[in-house]
């Protein structure tokens, strides 16, 4: 069990599941047929979910993996060096309005993203824990929400790279693993062992409505 975690699906309509323990890729075409690809790189628990980026490449994002590792359009694998690693580091990602592509923390005590042009780099977090989040959403104002898991506040960034801490209603140790954006700009924390939902509205103006929350005008990004 536990072969993969996650799936991204493909400019070419393929779906690709995360390898987590698997040692070897495996993807579903648009019409429906199963194949396995060959790995660079596999190791127990190494990568969990991943990102389409804008150019059309994969990126797993890495849990205990020591390289990060993506697919190409055209379906080559690869791999990549990154500047922090250690188990349980990164659980579920997301691309920035920029094309950056931001790792979510789960143990990690430093974040760390992957830019348009391949460059990884690693930045300060206002919070660290064990546990800490599980996924990430990006609001429609560009800022980018990790999930509370065991963290006992919620922590973003912005699409200028600013980080921030903003208080929860509700924590408790393996709350929520990841969540949705709903149409009216709410995201929504899925529940895990959470005795109650928690959303956050990320369109306090209402009700202007999420149509000028996506706007080009009052979001500069």
């Amino acid at each position: 069990g536990s072969a993969y975690f996650g799936g991204v699906l493909a400019p070419n309509g393929d779906i690709h599941f995360i390898p987590l323990i698997a040692n070897r890729g495996q993807k579903i075409s648009s019409s429906g047929v199963v194949s396995t690809y060959s790995l660079v790189y596999t190791a127990l628990f190494a990568y969990g979910g991943g990102v389409l980026a804008p150019n059309g490449d994969i990126h797993f994002v890495p849990y205990g993996a020591a390289v990060g590792q993506k697919i190409s359009s055209s379906g080559v694998v690869s791999t990549y060096s990154l500047v922090y690693t250690r188990s349980g580091a990164y659980w579920g990602g997301v691309l920035a309005p920029n094309g950056d592509i931001h790792f979510v923390p789960l143990n990690a005590n430093r974040g760390q993203k992957i830019s348009s042009s391949g460059v990884v780099s690693t930045y300060s977090l206002v919070y660290t824990t064990n546990d800490a989040y599980v996924g990430g959403v990006l609001a429609p104002n560009g800022d980018i929400h990790f999930v509370p898991r065991a963290a006992n506040r919620g922590q973003k960034i912005s699409s200028s790279g600013v980080v921030s801490t903003y208080s929860l209603v509700y924590t408790a140790s393996a709350a929520y693993s990841g969540g949705v954006l709903a149409p009216n700009g709410d995201i929504h924390f899925v529940p895990a062992s959470a005795a109650v939902g928690q959303k956050i509205s990320t369109c306090p103006a209402i009700p202007l409505g999420i149509e000028p929350c996506l706007s080009s005008y009052l979001n500069k990004f």
